[in-house]
């Protein structure tokens, strides 16, 4: 046996049988098993939302990249930062986008979860649109499936955050999955 607290090297050899943890009992009960979570790979995306006072609040011209997250409520989530130039800021999202209704598209393996941009041209659409009606009070997102594996979102903007393809909307412009473009 060896001490940490000195400088003691002395070895002492006992006859003491080693022993091994063992828990008190091995049963394990419907009621204190562990619930199994679903695959991560697989799931559901929603719709997305924010108030237009996030666009309100920016520059025309602004440019902003999404990143997706999963969360412990086992949903994607969309956050947003305005780029500086074409670097990130050293800051909390400027956009967290609110997590709707279900939008019936599917994921699974495979599919890329990268960065989606909002390039300055659609972020000018969107400020267009949202001028030309006071009424206009949130921003939708509403995910695609782009080149068969890369999640994109077309956006809408209108009165309420409740969202159906059926709503007969046109989409004011679009977020790009990146890759396979730049920002």
């Amino acid at each position: 046996m060896s001490s940490c607290n000195n400088d003691d090297t002395t070895t002492t050899s006992t006859n003491t049988p080693s022993t091994t943890n063992t828990p008190a009992s091995t049963d394990v009960s419907p009621a204190t098993a562990v619930a199994e979570k679903p695959a991560a790979l697989t799931g559901t995306l929603d719709v997305l939302y924010i108030e237009r006072k996030a666009f309100d609040d920016l520059d025309r011209g602004s440019k902003i990249v999404y990143c997706h997250t999963f969360a412990t409520d086992e949903k994607v989530h969309l956050d947003g930062w305005l780029l500086d130039g074409n670097r990130f800021p050293n800051t909390s999202p400027t956009m967290k986008l609110k997590n709707g209704s279900s939008s019936g598209i599917n994921y699974g393996p495979g599919f890329y979860f990268g960065n989606v941009v909002l390039h300055a041209s659609g972020f000018i659409k969107i400020k267009n649109a949202l001028d030309a009606n006071a009424k206009l009070k949130f921003v939708i997102f509403s995910p695609k499936i782009v080149n068969s594996y890369h999640i994109g979102y077309d956006i809408y903007v209108q009165e309420t955050n409740a969202f159906t393809n059926a709503s007969g909307l046109v989409a004011v412009t679009d977020v790009n999955p990146s890759p396979p473009r730049n920002y």
